[in-house]
Order: C-alpha cells, then sequence, then structure tokens
C-alpha cells in the first residue's frame, strides 16, 4: 500500500495502452461516456513484464464546483488470458487437419476483400474437393480417411506461399485464398497443388494404395467487384464442379460476366429448397444408436438429418447446412430437429417404450436466448420422461461463447433435459471448460478411438477423460468405434457407452425405433 500511494496510475499502465486507457477515462469524467466503463488493458508488473487487467470505473456524483472524480477497479485477468489463445485456436481450426476451418477462412477472405478494395489488389480463392476420397473411406474406413485428410493438409501447406491461407472446409473440401494473385498466377498454383496430389495423393508410398487426385474451381477477385465472402465461395465451389464434370483431376475458372445469373438462380433455389424443406416437412431424420458398454439404460440413439434432392438422393449434411447458415435458417432448422425429438419421444413414452434421443444444435442456435423458451413449450405440449432429451454442443460453439453454454446448459438441466458435450478432447484446451460448465455427457472425440488399440497415447488421453468424467458424475460416449477389439479395449478403460458403424450405421428413424428391443442399449 505504501508503494502505490500517490503512484500515478500512469506509471503503472502499459506504455502501449497509455493513450487509449486515458482517453476513455477522460470520457468517463467529462460525461462524454455513460456512468460507468469496462475495459482490459496491460500494466507493468513491478518485475517489469505486463499483466493483463480488467478496469473497471465509475464516475462519482460531484458538487457544484468540485473536480470531477472516479473509483477505478483494477482486476488481474491474466489466467484467464492464458487460456484464451488455446481456446481461440480451437476456435478457428479443424481438430484433424490442423487448418483454419470454414468460420475462420470466411473472416480471412472477409478481410481480403476490404483490402483489395483499399489497395487496389487481384485475389484468388480456390476450391479443393478430393476425387476418390469416397473410395477410401468406404473400403478402409473412416480411420484411413482421416489419416488421408491430414496427409493431404500437409501436401497442400508445403506447396502455398506463407502468405497464401489453407482451410479445411469440409470433408474432403478445402480452401486456399491467395492475396495479390491475378489469373495467370492462380492458375499456376492450381496446377502445382494437382501435381502434388498426383504425385503424393497415396495412404502410403505403397503402389496399391489408394490414389486420389483434386478437382479445383477458380474464383477471381478485382478491387472492383462488389461481391461477398460467402458469393465468391459460391463461385469458386461452381468452378469445382464444373472441373469434376470435364473429367477431375483438373481445374475450372468461374466466368463472371456467363455465371451471375445462374449463381443468383442458385442461391434462390437453395433458399427455396430449404424453407419449403422446413414448411412441408421434407426433411429426413436417420438414428444411429450408442450402445452400452459400462453402462445401462433405455434405448439410445443420435439424431441425423438428410434432406432428398428431386430424385430422392440424399444431400450431404455438409452442403446444405452451410446454406441454412449463410441464409439464416439454421435456427429454424434446428427447431424442426427438435421438435421431431420431442415428438418421438412423447409417443414413445405414452406407448409404454423407454427412449432416449440426442440431437446437435448448432453454434447460432446456441445463441438463440429464446431456445430454452422455445423447449419448454414443447415439453409441456408433448411431455416426456425426464433426462430422455440429449441436447448435443460441439466444442467450438462451446469455445466462441462459453458464458452463453453455461446459461443454456443450466436453463435446459433446468427442464429435465440432459447435456453433452460432442467432440470432447479434440482441442487443448478441452479440459478448461469442465471448471465453467456442467455437463451430462462427455462425446470423446474419435480422433482418439479410430487407433486406439495400437496408440498407447489414445489410451493415456481416454483414460484420463474416464477419470475426470466420473469424478464429476458424468458419462463418456466414444465416437467411431470401428470393430470389436476397440470395444474391448473401451471396456477396460470404462468408457460407458459407444457408437460408430461397427455397433450400429444410422438408419431412418422409423425404421430403427420399430426395431426396438430390450437388448439394444443405452445411456
Amino acid at each position: 500500500m505504501e508503494e502505490l500511494s500517490d503512484t500515478p496510475l500512469s506509471s503503472l499502465t502499459h506504455p502501449e495502452d497509455q493513450a487509449t486507457l486515458y482517453t476513455r477515462l477522460g470520457e468517463l469524467l467529462d460525461g462524454a461516456s455513460p456512468g460507468e466503463i469496462e475495459l482490459e488493458r496491460r500494466f507493468m508488473h513491478r518485475r517489469g513484464h505486463p499483466v493483463w487487467a480488467l478496469v473497471s470505473a465509475a464516475r462519482l456524483p460531484a458538487a457544484a464546483g468540485q473536480p470531477a472524480a472516479a473509483v477505478i477497479h483494477v482486476m488481474d485477468i491474466s489466467d484467464r488470458k492464458n487460456f484464451e489463445g488455446p481456446l481461440q485456436h480451437l476456435a478457428d481450426h479443424d481438430a484433424r487437419a490442423g487448418l483454419f476451418n470454414r468460420r475462420r477462412f470466411g473472416e480471412e477472405l472477409e478481410r481480403a476483400i476490404k483490402h483489395s478494395r483499399r489497395f487496389g489488389e487481384d485475389a484468388a480463392v480456390l476450391f479443393l474437393d478430393l476425387d476418390g476420397f469416397k473410395f477410401v473411406n468406404d473400403t478402409l474406413g473412416h480411420a484411413a480417411g482421416d489419416e488421408l485428410v491430414a496427409r493431404v493438409a500437409r501436401l497442400l501447406a508445403a506447396a502455398l506461399r506463407e502468405t497464401d491461407t489453407l482451410a479445411r472446409v469440409g470433408g474432403d473440401e478445402f480452401a486456399v485464398l491467395l492475396p495479390r494473385t491475378d489469373q495467370a498466377s492462380a492458375v499456376l498454383v492450381a496446377d502445382k497443388l494437382l501435381s502434388t496430389l498426383r504425385l503424393h495423393g497415396t495412404l502410403t508410398h505403397d503402389d496399391d494404395s489408394p490414389r486420389i487426385s483434386s478437382s479445383i474451381g477458380i474464383a477471381l477477385l478485382s478491387p472492383r467487384d462488389k461481391i461477398t465472402a460467402d458469393e465468391l465461395v459460391v463461385e469458386a465451389d461452381i468452378a469445382m464442379y464444373d472441373a469434376k464434370e470435364a473429367g477431375k483431376d483438373r481445374y475450372a475458372i468461374y466466368d463472371r460476366a456467363e455465371g451471375r445469373r445462374e449463381l443468383m438462380s442458385i442461391r434462390e433455389s437453395w433458399n427455396d429448397r430449404l424453407r419449403r424443406a422446413i414448411k412441408d416437412d421434407l426433411f429426413v431424420l436417420h438414428a444411429q444408436p450408442i450402445v452400452p458398454i459400462c453402462s445401462n439404460g433405455p434405448p439410445t440413439f443420435e439424431l441425423l438429418l438428410r434432406l432428398p434432392d428431386d430424385q430422392g438422393d440424399l444431400i450431404r449434411p455438409a452442403m446444405f447446412l452451410y446454406n441454412a447458415e449463410r441464409f439464416g435458417l439454421i435456427g429454424q432448422i434446428d427447431r424442426w430437429v427438435l421438435r421431431q425429438a420431442v415428438g418421438h419421444l412423447s409417443a414413445s413414452h405414452a406407448g409404454g417404450t423407454d427412449l432416449m434421443l440426442t440431437v446437435n444444435v448448432s453454434g447460432k442456435t446456441m445463441d438463440d436466448h429464446a431456445l430454452g423458451a422455445y423447449v419448454a413449450a414443447l415439453l409441456a405440449e408433448h411431455p416426456v420422461r425426464s433426462g430422455r432429451l440429449v441436447i448435443e454442443i460441439t466444442e467450438t460453439a462451446a469455445i466462441t461463447n462459453i458464458e452463453r453454454a453455461r446459461a443454456l446448459a443450466l436453463e435446459l438441466q433446468a427442464l429435465g433435459c440432459r447435456i453433452a458435450l460432442d467432440d470432447f478432447g479434440a482441442g487443448f484446451a478441452s479440459f478448461y471448460y469442465l471448471k465453467h460448465l456442467n455437463f451430462d455427457y462427455l462425446k470423446i472425440d474419435g480422433e482418439f478411438i479410430t487407433n486406439l488399440c495400437t496408440t498407447p497415447t489414445d489410451q493415456l488421453v481416454v483414460q484420463a477423460i474416464v477419470s475426470i468424467a466420473k469424478g464429476l458424475n458424468a458419462r463418456t460416449i466414444a465416437e467411431f468405434v470401428g470393430d470389436e477389439p476397440t470395444i474391448e479395449l473401451l471396456r477396460e478403460l470404462g468408457v460407458d457407452h459407444g457408437q460408430g458403424y461397427h455397433v450400429g450405421r444410422p438408419a431412418g428413424i422409423e425404421q430403427s425405433l420399430a426395431r426396438l428391443t430390450g437388448a439394444m442399449t443405452v445411456i
């Protein structure tokens, strides 16, 4: 106290933060800002290193003729800041490939468009889809597919400049942002990426290993273009499909002069298709069983959303859910799934069949403050047994807004729902959530399950997750269970439930529920 007494605050403030801090405090004292302010700034430790602090200040009432005064509270937030870096990294990156994810790529593209307009520089976007990836997944399994995705990510990264931005935007889809790049340069990069995958696009160095190539779409950006980031990605996506239709293993360039009408038609088509699917209940629900390993309970299924096209074939969820987010329809779709889930649960329970269903909600839906009231209204209209509706939230959604995730979990649990944290363990900061979020289930990320029997590190991670979950009175679900030896090892490690193609493939929900028996499953 003696050292701080009469010490000017400026002598304790980081030099780079002094100007902004005192500007805000001056506005507070002058009455130019509300009576209270809150901001994060750096202060200097007595040993010379910076310390992050939360500065809260409130203006004090002053008598006429008296100088303005304020009370200032400074709180050390170093620990929180130390966690924010890894948390932000996990929110911005794809866990399996280690690259930027679709959300972060969109942010980088927005910045690139603004930069292009301000400085008059060209740029380009490349959209890559792997040819032959489905064959690898279907014949060798998802573990081989994940391994191939990681290998392709490394190959692409090595072939690009440090200033280029590479992202994984779907299961076998990648996007590249090329700054300061004209058409000729973009074509050179596309050719280089195609050649790289032709030579090295295999799982192993074995000549018999499945070989893949890529189809690449190129969309060009000039300072004169009035275009959004979403539109630029769609253009590159359209060009990529042109490359596939032309024979694959090649690139195609989007012709904006000819394609603008087609692009608008596609946008309107997706918008109309999704709105019609919501209005007329055209979506299809599949159910994948979650089976007991070291636990028991009622039959349990995760609901998976599908959308048939005009020929009855199922459109990839990544495609229509991405468009649903673009058009602001994802909240309505999530509510549709919740309504269907509650209806199936209520009917099953009324008929004497116990059942549990898990439903995924998007990050945007999680941020909807009316979601709790909507679920409460559904449950009031169609009563279900307590604890039989499970809401799944992904790690990425939780990272983006931990406080909102915590509030939503508490609100839904008060209604009798249970909460699951999906893809748990995918990022460095996973265990940090457990200090702030109260979940009923931890779904162990499949990255730790696919090679569990042969990777001691994965076994240690799973063992740690199980131990912590039990201490918190939560249960564990292992994703991507691929064979019986994995089941046996999960049983030894104490994992409660398993989910994957080995224990049950997704099927239509009516078909799945019709086959319910007492021998089938979980929580």
